[in-house]
């Protein structure tokens, strides 16, 4: 396989830092970063901070321990956040058409803490994706199987989405679904819920929005893939593979306007916020994951202004030899976390690392050299 090197463009992110008008300082970042590896050679969660260096955790997290998602605070709280992750007591992989779904669980544990609670009730096996959060913290929402009619066997026409009442208790089913993809996606301010949807004779997953108050399921089309929530919460932004452009819509579905897409296919895309003291005007920005293949998760990076302006472009992050995957921007829109993958050899071998970017910055941080796979990455507010 190819060498892929990771290059960032230091002009068109130079152009960005003067777009934000940001001043960059040394003051201690306020983030940790809680992420996946396998370089004890089982998959376990590890902290670090935004220079690389390993952070002990008073939780002693065991193989097993995956897909870590962190809570949203307010800012100036003053409480420690709580990180949910899933534990599988066998690979994912080892998971059948027939065997839908891991036996496993969902957890939560309060960052500085050294135990964490099992949340996920009574569902026997769980679906290798990320739960999400609530707003409010109160209830956790994930995607699992049970057996539902009894023959020992779990279908992927059994699986779910289930929410957890995280303070009180308790576990309540709201859709028969079979949900892929790494995240679910909670609104931030409304009981909704993105998610991707496997489709008999659809070749890729296609987005849905769950009301968790009713179970419905609305889709837009099949051609629509990936779909974000804007940081207020008052928009929706999809990828439609059909006309390659992102549509945004309002809280009613109605479309407010599309712009083009990045070049490619998106397999990712996220929505963040203005920057400190912007106008009124200004909704945020858009990050977008695209690549030549649409089965493929992976892609180059791509930024630009959520406005609807037709002349602006998208701004490439990356060079057109990296793999990027599994973005997670910081609370603030300022850090973003991703894995580049890289291939090495001979013999040929495909390592990820975990790379973070600090917008007001030129260029990328690597985080870890490890051998195997980092991913998964989630911000943990530390409070500095």
């Amino acid at each position: 396989m190819t060498l892929i090197a990771i290059g960032l463009s230091a002009a068109t992110i130079l152009l960005f830092v003067k777009s934000l008008q940001v001043v960059s300082t040394q003051a201690s970042s306020p983030y940790l970063i809680a992420y996946i590896s396998d370089r004890s050679g089982a998959y376990r969660i590890y902290l670090c901070d935004l220079e690389g260096h390993e952070v002990p955790s008073p939780m002693a997290f065991q193989p097993g321990d995956v897909l870590p998602v962190c809570e949203s605070l307010p800012r100036g709280s003053g409480k420690n956040p709580r990180i949910a992750f899933v534990r599988f007591e066998a690979q994912p992989s080892s998971s059948s058409d027939a065997q839908a779904g891991t036996p496993g669980s969902v957890h939560v544990v309060t960052y500085g803490a050294d135990k964490a609670t099992k949340v996920s009730g009574k569902v026997p096996r769980i679906l290798p994706i990320a739960p999400a959060w609530s707003p409010d913290g109160k209830e956790l929402a994930f995607a699992g199987v049970e057996d539902l009619n009894g023959d020992g066997q779990f279908s992927k026409e059994e699986a779910g989405i289930y929410v957890a009442n995280v303070e009180k208790g308790g576990v309540r089913r709201v859709a028969t679904v079979y949900a892929t993809g790494s995240h679910l996606r909670w609104s931030p301010v409304d009981p909704l819920l993105i998610l991707q949807v496997e489709k008999p004779n659809v070749p890729v997953p296609v987005a849905h929005v769950l009301d968790l108050t009713n179970g419905q399921l609305i889709a837009r089309d099949d051609a629509t893939t990936v779909a974000c929530w804007s940081p207020d919460g008052q928009f929706i932004a999809l990828y439609s593979m059909a006309d390659r452009k992102i549509h945004v819509l309002n809280k009613s579905g109605s479309e407010e306007y599309a712009i083009n897409a990045p070049g490619g296919f998106v397999a990712d895309l996220q929505w963040l916020p203005a920057r400190a003291g912007a106008s009124i005007e200004d909704k945020g920005y858009l990050l977008a994951i695209s690549g030549g293949d649409f089965r493929s998760a992976t892609g180059q990076l791509y930024l630009r202004s959520a406005l609807p302006s037709r002349t602006e472009s998208w701004r490439v992050l990356t060079d057109a030899k990296a793999s990027v995957a599994y973005l997670a921007a910081s609370p603030d829109g300022r850090y973003l976390a991703y894995t580049l993958m890289t291939s090495k050899g001979p013999p040929p071998t495909l390592e990820a690392d975990l790379y973070v970017l600090d917008l007001t910055q030129a260029e990328p941080r690597r985080l870890t050299t490890d051998p195997g796979f980092e991913g998964f990455p989630t911000w943990i507010p530390t409070g500095k």
